[in-house]
């Protein structure tokens, strides 16, 4: 993951010993945790991939259709030919959270609120 790739709000994971919410982006690829006092590498962090439960556990819901998730008007599916989440209306892939919270804030100008 590069430090380009995250915008302030997004959700990382630590070493996968914890998460948090990005509240500052240096220039020399640190970061900074909303309520964490410290500052530290990118190469300390790691993308939270996404999981039909996580997506679940956010708020989408299952779509009528029967195959695709509903998040906030956005609708979800699941490639099983290359293991992975997309938005179906763009086609864009969804490996990681940071790229759903990017996707839905580049399509709607709103930050997708995650609680985890």
């Amino acid at each position: 993951m590069k430090a380009n790739e995250l915008r302030i709000g997004n959700l990382v994971s630590f070493k996968g010993l914890w998460t948090g919410e990005v509240s500052r982006i240096s220039e020399s690829g640190t970061i900074e945790i909303k309520g964490n006092k410290g500052i530290f590498d990118i190469e300390d962090f790691r993308p939270v991939q996404i999981f039909r439960d996580l997506l679940l556990k956010i708020g989408a819901e299952d779509f009528p259709d029967g195959e695709s998730l509903s998040i906030k008007n956005r609708l979800i599916g699941y490639a099983e030919c290359r293991n992975e989440f997309y938005d179906k209306s763009t086609s864009v892939a969804l490996k990681y959270l940071h790229q759903l919270q990017n996707l839905y804030f580049a399509l709607t100008g709103e930050e997708l609120e995650v609680k985890l």
